[in-house]
C-alpha cells in the first residue's frame, strides 16, 4: 500500500497536462506537490496558470499537497480550496504554525480554521519541529487540538516528514511524540488519523495480508 506525490510544472498548463498524461499511466501516482516555500512568487497558488493546472489535477482525481504554507500561502490555500472544490487540498505540517509568536499565531489560526471549513481539505500532522518550541507532546498539544477541532480526525493524517525531520530529532522520537498526541483520541479516531484518512485521500489500494 503506497503512492507517489510528485512534482509537475504547475505554472505551465500545457506542460502540466503533458506530465499528467504520462504520470497517471502509473497507478501509484496519487498527487502533486510544489515546494512553494522555496518559490520566490508569494502569489504562486493564485497565479491563473497555476489555477488552470490545478484544475487539471482535479480532473485526474489527484490531490495537491501544500507544504510550509504560513505565512505566504495559507490564505491562498483557502481561496484555492473554495474556487476548485473538486480538488483535494492537503495542508502539510499544519501549515507550519508560528507557535513561538502569539501575534503571528492569531493570523495562522484564522486562515487555518478557515481552511478547515472547506470540505475538500485535509491537514497533515507532520513537520512540527518548530523554531523556538520544544518538540514534546505537551508543547505541541495546542496545535493538535486546533487541528482536531478544525478538520476532525476524518480529515487529519499523520506524516513523518522523513528525512527532513531528522534535522530536529531521530525518526523514532519524531514519531513517538505524534503518537502520544494521537493516543488521546478514541480508537476509531486514532484509526482515521493513523491510516484511514491517508487511504481515502490518496486512493491507496489496501492489500489484505496473506493467510499462512
Amino acid at each position: 500500500m503506497f503512492g507517489v506525490v510528485g512534482w509537475i510544472r504547475l505554472d505551465s498548463p500545457a506542460e502540466a497536462a503533458e506530465q499528467l498524461h504520462r504520470f497517471t499511466a502509473h497507478p501509484v501516482f496519487k498527487g502533486v506537490r510544489h515546494l512553494i516555500h522555496d518559490d520566490p512568487r508569494g502569489d504562486f497558488l493564485d497565479l491563473p496558470a497555476v489555477r488552470e493546472s490545478l484544475a487539471l489535477v482535479a480532473q485526474h482525481g489527484l490531490t495537491v499537497d501544500i507544504p510550509d504554507a504560513f505565512p505566504r500561502h495559507l490564505g491562498s490555500a483557502v481561496r484555492l480550496a473554495r474556487e476548485i472544490p473538486e480538488l483535494t487540498v492537503v495542508l502539510d505540517h499544519l501549515g507550519k504554525p508560528p507557535l513561538a509568536d502569539p501575534d503571528l499565531m492569531k493570523l495562522w489560526s484564522a486562515d487555518f480554521q478557515a481552511l478547515g471549513q472547506e470540505p475538500n481539505t485535509v491537514a497533515k500532522l507532520s513537520g512540527l519541529h518548530l523554531p523556538g518550541v520544544q518538540y514534546t507532546a505537551d508543547a505541541l498539544r495546542p496545535l493538535f487540538e486546533s487541528a482536531v477541532e478544525a478538520f476532525g480526525p476524518e480529515r487529519l493524517m499523520i506524516g513523518c516528514d522523513w528525512p527532513v525531520s531528522t534535522m530536529g530529532a531521530p525518526y523514532g522520537r519524531t514519531l513517538d511524540v505524534l503518537l502520544e498526541l494521537v493516543s488521546t483520541l478514541s480508537p476509531p479516531e486514532q484509526d482515521a488519523v493513523l491510516e484511514e484518512t491517508a487511504i481515502r485521500t490518496y486512493g491507496l489500494a489496501v492489500t489484505p495480508l496473506a493467510e499462512g
